[in-house]
């Protein structure tokens, strides 16, 4: 495997050294998915990236993400309180705090509106960036 390059950074964070540890690997392309897990499983953060290429494709990009345990069932769960009206609405913004009681708190903002019959969630925060390094 040749030297990669990755980054780490803070996800759903307010500050350095809180939130999920997210490392991202950039033009991973070249990589097995059995490398991917590895590196993952390496890391033991909260989630790993993998983007396959900086070229878009169909209007989006390829990422590869390995995660254990992370916060990403919020989506589901805040389409859950739209779809029954949890709030009386057919919108909701919601703020998620997590993480207090391992040492890392993270925010994590959720946003689900209906729309007909589907609905529509998006999921954000804020990244701190702490480190840039090569993988040899």
């Amino acid at each position: 495997m040749a030297a990669t390059t990755f980054h780490i950074v803070d996800v759903f964070a307010e500050q350095k050294y809180a939130g999920n540890q997210l490392a991202v690997f950039r033009n991973a392309g070249g990589l097995s998915s059995d490398e991917m897990q590895k590196i993952a499983k390496e890391m033991n953060f909260s989630e790993t990236t993998f983007i396959l290429s900086d070229a878009e494709r169909d209007g989006g990009y390829d990422v590869r993400i390995f995660t254990p345990a992370t916060g990403s069932a919020n989506s589901c769960f805040a389409a859950y309180m739209v779809k029954h009206r949890c709030f009386g609405a057919d919108q909701i913004d919601v703020r998620v705090e997590q993480g207090h009681e391992i040492g890392r708190p993270s925010l994590i903002y959720l946003r689900a509106k209906r729309s007909g019959e589907s609905i529509e969630v998006n999921v954000g925060g804020k990244v701190i960036p702490i480190a840039r390094a090569e993988l040899v």
